[in-house]
């Protein structure tokens, strides 16, 4: 089962970039790629999409911030 997921923030805006975090255990298995989801970026949180989940996270990423919320789980 995938430990974190890879969003794009705020879809519809320019920003373009993927983030990863890390998904907390009582959501492990509810989150799909394509829901969306409560994210925290930066000081605020933010509504993203889910564009993929994952095992492991990148090497040198530090500490990930983790999923808040689902709003849907199925795409």
């Amino acid at each position: 089962m995938p430990d974190y997921v890879d969003v794009l923030p705020d879809p519809g805006r320019p920003l373009s970039q993927v983030f990863t975090y890390r998904i907390p255990e009582g959501l492990r298995g509810v989150i799909r790629a394509g829901a969306q989801v409560l994210a925290p970026f930066g000081k605020r949180e933010v509504v993203g999409v889910v564009v993929g989940l994952r095992e492991e996270a990148e090497p040198g990423r530090g500490k990930l911030k983790e999923i808040e919320s689902v709003f849907e789980d199925v795409p």
